[in-house]
C-alpha cells in the first residue's frame, strides 16, 4: 500500500547539523529508509510512567493504576502469552496487592499477577519508587532495593532492571548500590539518546567496576505524547493533540478512547516508526515543530553510526529498543491481545508482521530486560563497546524539589537519619537482653517504606495547603500530604524506638560517679567514627547543681542557654565519643574546675578571635574570616559583576558586593519564565536573575556580641533587622554566628519571620533567599563539595564528564541557539 510520508534530508557539513523537512508525499512503502536498521529488529517494551501522584492525589492515581492499568493487563496477559508490560516500581505492585485483597471479587487477581511476573510477561522495576537518588540518605537509597528487588524475591519473583526515567538526576554511587543489589540495567531519560556503561567511582585496577548499563531515550514520553504526526490524510494529525507513533493501537491520554484501529492504521504506524528512527525529535523542547533546532536531540539512526561516541565509526546495526511510555498512559489490548468484542479484531504485532516489507524491521513485544539483553548481545556479537561514564549527574530540578518543599524534605531526611540509629541501638539492646526475638523487624520495614515514600512527583494536582500539611491524608489532597503523613510517622517510629533503646541501655550502665547523687547524662554516638560535638540538652538539675564532670571526674565547661521554670537548656562539648557507643557525664552539686576557655578569645564590636579564627567586622557586615592554623583567609567581602543589563530598564547594572554569611534576596526567574523552574526540561540548574528587586542585608547587618548567649562554651554574634522591598514585601531577619571556644567550627543560624505576611503570593512569587559565602582563595584553589548517598561530590571533578551533564546532543549547551527570550549569563556567586 502507498506510504503517506516521505522525508528529505539536507546535510550542511560546514555548519555541522542537519535539517529534516517533512512533506505529505505519497511514496511506496519500499522507500522507507531504515538505514542500518533495515530488516533488523525493534524490541518494543510497553510501560506507563507513573509518579505516585501527579495527575491527581495519591488516592486517585493509585486507583487509576490498580483498576485501569494493572488489572486489565493481568487479564490480557493471562489470556495471551504475547502480551507483555512493564511496571516501573514495586510500590505500584504493593498497592495492587492491597487492592486485590481488600476489594470483593478481586482476590484471585493477585496470584495471577505474581504468576505473570514469574513467567516474565509482566516486569516490575527493582526499586521501591522513582525518587531523587541524591535526595536520599545513603541507607535510604539502599532501602530502595530492599523494598524493591528483595521484596519481589520474597514473592518468588525477580527483576534486574531499575526505572527512573523522569527526574534528571543520577547519584554518584547509584550504579554500585544497584549492581550489588543484583540490578544490571537502568531505564533513564531526559539525556541524549544512547546506551552507557555507568561505572562506580570506587573502581580500582583489577576489581569489579560495579557498572550497570543505562538506556536513555531523550525524553521518555516523546514517542507517545510528543511525536508529530503530519502525514497527508492521517485521521489523527498533531494539531491540538499529540497522538503518538502507535496510535490508535495505543491510547492517547484520553481515557476511554472512542477511536479504534482499522486496516489502514498500520501503514501510518510503520511510516511514523521509520520517521522516529531518523528524526531529531521535532516538537520536543528546545526543538520546535518546524525542526529549527535539530542540534538539540540526536536522531537514533545517527547515534547507531557511532554507538560509543568514539568518533571512529563504532556502528551497531540491526537493532533498536523502542520504549513506549508517557505520564499515566493507559495500556490497550490492541497492542497484542485480540478481543472479539472490540470493533477491530487484530493487533499491532499481527498487523506489523503482516504489512512489513523486506526492508522493515520485525517488531517484538518484550520487557525492558529482554530489550537490553538483546542490545548487550548484539554489541558483543558485533564487537562494539558501550560508552563509559562515571560520576554524579546533578539534579537540575533543585528548585521545585529542594526549597520548594523544604518542610517535607527536612522531615524525610530526619526520618532516614534516625532509622538506622534506631535499628542499630535496638539491636544492641536486644543483644544485651540476650535475645533478638523482640527485635521489631516488621515495624522498621514499614517505617522505611514511609521514610523513602516521597518520589519525584511532589506538587501535582489535588488540594493544596499553602502554610502547613494536615496530619491526616484526604482522598483529594495533593500527593505531598500523603508523603508528609508517612515521613512524619516514620520519624516518630524511629525517634521512639531510639529513645526506648537508649534508655534501656543507659539503665544498664554502672555509673562510676556516685558521690552526692549526681545526675548522669549519657551521650550516644550513632555514627561509625569517633565524634566531638556540642551537646544541647534540657535538664532538671535541681537548685544546687552547679557543674558537669566526665566519667573520670574531670570538670567540663558548660553554659546555660535558657531557663524555663525548673528546666534549663545547657550546652557542653562532648569529646571523642566512641563510634556506635557512648560517654557518660554528670551534673554535680558542687563547683568544679574546668580547663580555661577564655585564653585567646577576644570579642569586640569590630572583630572576634579565638584559637581557630580571626573575624573582621564592620558596619557593612563581616569583611573576612581567617583560618589561624593555615594563615589562609577563607571568606572575604567580594565584588561581583552583573554581566547583563537591568531587564526592565535595559541599562547596565552596578556590581554587587557580598560579604561572608550575608543574606540577600533576588528574583529566581528571568522574565518570570516558569518553564525553567517547574519539573521541566532544561540543561542546568537555572540561574537566578538580578534586577531592581535585588535586596541585600549587609547595610542592615549590625552584628553585635550577644552577652546573653555567650559564655565558656561558645560566643554568639547576632542581629535582628527588617529587610524589605518597600513596594510589595518584607521580612524580619534574625541571624546568629556561633563560634566554639574549643572546637574548630562556626555555625550560622538564620530565621525568617513574617515573610510574605500581608502581601499576595503574586508579589513574592519567584523570589528566593540566599546566603553568601564569597571564597577568598586565589589561583583557583577553592573547592566546593556536597554530600550524596554513600559519598561526597567534589564540584568540577566528580560530575559525569560527558554531554550527559546536560541532556542535549551537543557537549556544551549554548543559550544563543535562537532561544527567546535569551537567558542571562551565569555568574559565580549570583
Amino acid at each position: 500500500m502507498a506510504s503517506r510520508v516521505a522525508t528529505t534530508r539536507f546535510i550542511i557539513g560546514a555548519l555541522g547539523f542537519c535539517l529534516i523537512l517533512f512533506a505529505g508525499l505519497n511514496t511506496s512503502a519500499d522507500d522507507r529508509d531504515w538505514g542500518n536498521l533495515t530488516n533488523g529488529d525493534v524490541y518494543f517494551f510497553y510501560c506507563s510512567h507513573q509518579d505516585l501522584g501527579w495527575e491527581g492525589s495519591y488516592h486517585y492515581c493509585k486507583n487509576m493504576r490498580n483498576q485501569h492499568m494493572i488489572e486489565p493487563v493481568v487479564g490480557w496477559a493471562k489470556n495471551n502469552s504475547d502480551y507483555k508490560y512493564c511496571i516501573e516500581y514495586t510500590r505500584a505492585a504493593m498497592d495492587f496487592q492491597e487492592y486485590t485483597q481488600t476489594t470483593e471479587g478481586k482476590e484471585t487477581l493477585w496470584q495471577d499477577f505474581v504468576n505473570l511476573v514469574k513467567s516474565g510477561q509482566i516486569e516490575v522495576g527493582g526499586t521501591y519508587n522513582c525518587g531523587y537518588e541524591s535526595l536520599f540518605s545513603g541507607e535510604g537509597l539502599v532501602r530502595q532495593t530492599y523494598l524493591g528487588r528483595k521484596w519481589l524475591r520474597g514473592l518468588g519473583c525477580d527483576t534486574e532492571v531499575a526505572w527512573n526515567v523522569d527526574p534528571p538526576i543520577r547519584s554518584l554511587q547509584t550504579a554500585q548500590i544497584y549492581k550489588k543489589a543484583g540490578i544490571k540495567y537502568m531505564m533513564d531519560s531526559r539525556y541524549k539518546k544512547g546506551f552507557f556503561k555507568w561505572k562506580s567511582p570506587n573502581v580500582h585496577d583489577g576489581s569489579d567496576d560495579c557498572s550497570i548499563i543505562v538506556y536513555a531515550q531523550g525524553h521518555y514520553g516523546y514517542p507517545w505524547g510528543g511525536f508529530i504526526r503530519n502525514a497527508e490524510g492521517d485521521p489523527y494529525p498533531s494539531d491540538s493533540k499529540y497522538y503518538g507513533v502507535l496510535y490508535p493501537y495505543s491510547y492517547y491520554w484520553d481515557f476511554p478512547d472512542p477511536n479504534h484501529p482499522d486496516p489502514n492504521s498500520i501503514d501510518y504506524v510503520l511510516d511514523y516508526a521509520q520517521l522516529y528512527w531518523t528524526r531529531n525529535d521535532p516538537g520536543q523542547w528546545p526543538n520546535d515543530a518546524d525542526n529549527t533546532r535539530p542540534w538539540a536531540w540526536q536522531a537514533w539512526d545517527n547515534y547507531y553510526k557511532d554507538f560509543n561516541f568514539s568518533g571512529s565509526g563504532s556502528e551497531l546495526t540491526g537493532i533498536l529498543p523502542f520504549y513506549y511510555s508517557t505520564d499515566m498512559g493507559m495500556p490497550r489490548s490492541y497492542i497484542a491481545s485480540p478481543d472479539p468484542d472490540k470493533p477491530y479484531h487484530s493487533t499491532l504485532l499481527a498487523d506489523w508482521a503482516d504489512k512489513k516489507t523486506a526492508n522493515d524491521p520485525s517488531l517484538h513485544l518484550v520487557t525492558g530486560k529482554e530489550a537490553l539483553d538483546a542490545v548487550v548481545a548484539a554489541a558483543q556479537d558485533q564487537g562494539v563497546s558501550f560508552r563509559e561514564w562515571q560520576g554524579e549527574l546533578p539534579n537540575t530540578w533543585a528548585y521545585i524539589h529542594g526549597p520548594g518543599h523544604y518542610q517535607l524534605i527536612t522531615k524525610m531526611r530526619s526520618a532516614q537519619r534516625l532509622l538506622p540509629a534506631a535499628e542499630m541501638f535496638t539491636a544492641f539492646n536486644n543483644i544485651l537482653e540476650g535475645s533478638l526475638s523482640s527485635y521489631p523487624e516488621s515495624t522498621f520495614t514499614e517505617a522505611w517504606g514511609k521514610a523513602i515514600f516521597p518520589d519525584h512527583g511532589m506538587g501535582g494536582k489535588g488540594t493544596w495547603y499553602s502554610d502547613y500539611y494536615p496530619d491526616v491524608e484526604g482522598d483529594n489532597d495533593v500527593v505531598d500530604v500523603a508523603m508528609w503523613v508517612r515521613v512524619k510517622d516514620a520519624e516518630k517510629t524511629a525517634d521512639e524506638h531510639l529513645a526506648d533503646a537508649n534508655t534501656a541501655i543507659a539503665n544498664r550502665i554502672r555509673f562510676t560517679q556516685t558521690a552526692d547523687e549526681p545526675v548522669p547524662i549519657v551521650v550516644f554516638n550513632t555514627l561509625s567514627w569517633k565524634r566531638s560535638d556540642p551537646v544541647i540538652c534540657t535538664v532538671t538539675p535541681g537548685s544546687s547543681a552547679r557543674g558537669i564532670i566526665d566519667a573520670d571526674g574531670h570538670g567540663i565547661a558548660r553554659q546555660v542557654l535558657d531557663t524555663s521554670g525548673d528546666k534549663k537548656g545547657i550546652v557542653f562539648l562532648a569529646e571523642n565519643v566512641p563510634s556506635l557507643g557512648y560517654k557518660t557525664y554528670y551534673i554535680v552539686h558542687r563547683d568544679v574546675s574546668t580547663s580555661d576557655t577564655e585564653t585567646g578569645v577576644t570579642h569586640t564590636d569590630t572583630g572576634y578571635e579565638n584559637d581557630y579564627y580571626e573575624i573582621d567586622l564592620t558596619s557593612a557586615g563581616i569583611q573576612s574570616i581567617k583560618d589561624k592554623d593555615t594563615g589562609q583567609t577563607l571568606l572575604e567581602s567580594k565584588e561581583y559583576e552583573i554581566p547583563y543589563p537591568n531587564p526592565k530598564t535595559l541599562t547596565p547594572q552596578d556590581p554587587k558586593t557580598l560579604t561572608p554569611f550575608e543574606l540577600f534576596t533576588l528574583h529566581s526567574a528571568y522574565d518570570d519564565n516558569y518553564l525553567y523552574y517547574d519539573a521541566g526540561t532544561f540543561p542546568e540548574v537555572p540561574p537566578a536573575w538580578v534586577d531592581d528587586t535585588f535586596v541585600q542585608g549587609k547595610g542592615e547587618a549590625s552584628w553585635a556580641y550577644n552577652t546573653d548567649e555567650s559564655g565558656p562554651v561558645r560566643d554568639v554574634y547576632s542581629f535582628t533587622r527588617e529587610l524589605n522591598d518597600t513596594e510589595n514585601w518584607w521580612a524580619t531577619v534574625t541571624q546568629k554566628l556561633i563560634f566554639y571556644r574549643k572546637l574548630k567550627r562556626i555555625d550560622c543560624e538564620i530565621t525568617l519571620t513574617n515573610w510574605g505576611k500581608g502581601v499576595s503570593n503574586e508579589d513574592i512569587k519567584m523570589r528566593e533567599w540566599r546566603m553568601a559565602l564569597p571564597l577568598a582563595f586565589s589561583d583557583n584553589k577553592a573547592r566546593v563539595t556536597y554530600e550524596v548517598p554513600m559519598g561526597t561530590v567534589l564540584v568540577g571533578r566528580d560530575e559525569v564528564q560527558d554531554s550527559l551533564g546536560s541532556f542535549y546532543y551537543y557537549d556544551a549547551y549554548d543559550y544563543a541557539h535562537s532561544l527567546t527570550p535569551t537567558p542571562p549569563l551565569r555568574t559565580r556567586g549570583l
